[in-house]
């Protein structure tokens, strides 16, 4: 989970600035974009983190990834694509803290080396998704961007359930 959750969290704000220009909209909204998101990724760490708690560590994941992959359609609309890539920094702003917090709890013997193990993870999807998305999006062009990372946003959603299952059936 935290390698492909990293790697959307990378890749949204690592290729918002690519997205407008190809689409003729320029490097500065697109690099507005990029700030955008990551400064609204900042803000909702800071003002929702402590909140998650209440919801449950797998719900909050789900919703948050969720609602991100929801915000992301917003980038179909030219118009809106600056606010929804704003509005997805919000939404995944608790994402990986969530998923550290939920990880130590569901497996307590290795709760001393989860933060080696999400940063290693966090590392290696930095590196690897984003580029591999930017092949995807090389090849067949510029509007499968927002598609790709719906469909990863999502895959973490359908990675909760399986992590939740897998631990289910170990009890």
């Amino acid at each position: 989970m935290f390698f492909v959750y990293t790697g959307v969290e990378t890749a949204v704000g690592g290729w918002a600035t690519t997205f407008f220009a190809k689409l003729g909209e320029g490097v500065f909204l697109g690099a507005s974009a990029t700030s955008f998101f990551f400064l609204m990724l900042t803000i909702g760490r800071l003002l929702l983190g402590s909140r998650v708690d209440r919801l449950g560590f797998a719900r909050a994941v789900r919703l948050s990834d969720g609602l991100g992959a929801a915000a992301l359609l917003l980038t179909f609309f030219p118009s809106l694509a600056l606010i929804g890539f704003g509005l997805a920094g919000l939404a995944f702003s608790v994402v990986f803290p969530t998923t550290l917090a939920w990880a130590a709890r569901q497996h307590p013997d290795l709760r001393a080396q989860m933060a080696s193990i999400s940063i290693a993870s966090a590392g290696l999807s930095s590196l690897f998704v984003p580029s591999i998305i930017g092949v995807a999006v090389a090849t067949i062009g510029v509007w499968a961007l927002t598609p790709i990372l719906i469909v990863t946003a999502l895959a973490v959603v359908g990675l909760t359930y399986l992590e939740q299952r897998r631990v289910t059936a170990g009890r």
